[in-house]
Formats: structure tokens, C-alpha cells, sequence
């Protein structure tokens, strides 16, 4: 029903969620962080940019379009530059790497396991951008996802073609 309802809504080039305009106006905010990724994950780039040249005074919209891991700790940056934090997301990317680096470290004599990473069930949506990095540095291959490339639509037969060990379900 929630797959019907969106694609719906899109196809008729109606927006999915709505900002509350009026109570960004009250909190009058100087930046506002929005992503361009997926236009069914959150507003619209381009709902959260007209809403912002309404306001007074006019925010800084800042969206974020990761496709990598690479992307998601340069976006860490990114936003860090943009609140005067840049000594903190310094810290955070680094002691993300670190981590990245443990679990690489933990896994690099295992058996490469095969995964199917998926993001909706009705229909099946597998898992692209960074999820297919994370798979590979947690010791396993995606079967079905593509690093770097958006989520696609699969079907249940496709899954079970892929034969995975391992299925991790995560609904958008």
C-alpha cells in the first residue's frame, strides 16, 4: 500500500511530505540540511529550497547526494565546515576510517559471505550506494546491489536466483 501511495503521488508530481513553513519560520533557522538522494526518503530538494527563499532571514540549504562511503565522510565534512565544527567532523571521519579499518582487519581471513541487502519488501528494493562498501568491509560480496549506484526494484525471483547466506533486511 505505502509503494501504491508513493508512486501515485509521484507519477502525478505531487510532493510526499510537506514542510512545516510556518514553524520554520518561529525557529527561524540559519541553515537548513536536507538530502538529494532519494526524493521518496525525505522533501524535495527543490520544496526545501522554495520554502527557504520564503523565509527571513534566508537560510543556507545545504543538501547532501552520497553515493559512496567516500561521499558519506566527505559529507561529514561538509557539514562540519558548515556549522564551525570542523575540528569535530575531523575527529568523527577519523574515528570512522578507524572502525571501517577493525572490521576490515577482523574479516580479511573469513570466507567472502554472500549478502542480499534489502531496503523494501513489497516490492523488493535491493540496496545500492554505500551499502555494497559496507557488505565487502564487513567480509561479505553483494549479490544483487551495486556499489555507488541507487537502490533498484528486483523481484523475489531474483533474490532467490542470487542463492545469498545471508539476508539483511533494512526498510527504508
Amino acid at each position: 500500500e505505502i509503494d501504491r501511495a508513493v508512486r501515485e503521488l509521484t507519477e502525478q508530481g505531487r510532493a510526499i511530505y510537506e514542510l512545516d513553513e510556518q514553524a520554520l519560520r518561529r525557529l527561524q533557522p540559519d541553515l537548513i540540511v536536507t538530502q538529494a538522494l532519494c526524493a521518496v526518503c525525505a522533501v524535495s530538494y527543490d520544496d526545501v529550497r522554495a520554502v527557504a527563499e520564503r523565509l527571513d532571514p534566508r537560510p543556507e540549504v545545504l543538501a547532501l547526494d552520497p553515493h559512496t562511503v567516500g561521499e558519506v565522510l566527505g559529507d561529514v565534512r561538509t557539514l562540519a565546515q558548515a556549522t564551525d565544527a570542523k575540528d569535530a567532523g575531523v575527529e568523527l571521519v577519523q574515528d570512522a576510517a578507524r572502525r571501517i579499518d577493525r572490521v576490515r582487519l577482523a574479516v580479511r581471513a573469513a570466507d567472502p559471505v554472500g549478502v542480499a541487502a534489502l531496503e523494501w519488501l513489497d516490492p523488493v528494493f535491493t540496496a545500492g550506494h554505500w551499502t555494497p562498501q559496507l557488505i565487502e568491509y564487513a567480509g561479505g560480496f553483494d549479490l544483487l546491489g551495486r556499489p555507488g549506484e541507487p537502490s533498484e526494484q528486483r523481484s523475489w525471483d531474483e533474490v532467490r536466483a542470487a542463492r545469498p547466506e545471508v539476508v539483511v533486511v533494512m526498510p527504508c
